[in-house]
């Protein structure tokens, strides 16, 4: 099965690889995909500006001291 319908993928597909899109880490063709649904899709775009806003809150926040043992 197919992740696309129409040329748009599904919600599915796009949830599945948002935060590698995040990571620059999608191919080249799927990032491309992503691009253009995100352009085309106001409730995609929400949902990829707030996890850009976590992302970049966890990777400002200390990194836990953790007690031995």
């Amino acid at each position: 099965m197919s992740p696309f319908d129409d040329s748009r993928p599904t919600d599915a597909w796009i949830d599945e690889r948002l935060e590698a899109f995040l990571d620059d880490a999608l191919p080249d063709d799927e990032r491309a995909l992503m691009e253009r649904t995100l352009a085309d899709d106001s409730a995609w775009r929400v949902q990829f500006d707030l996890a850009a806003r976590i992302q970049t809150e966890l990777r400002a926040s200390p990194t836990p001291v953790v007690p031995a043992g």
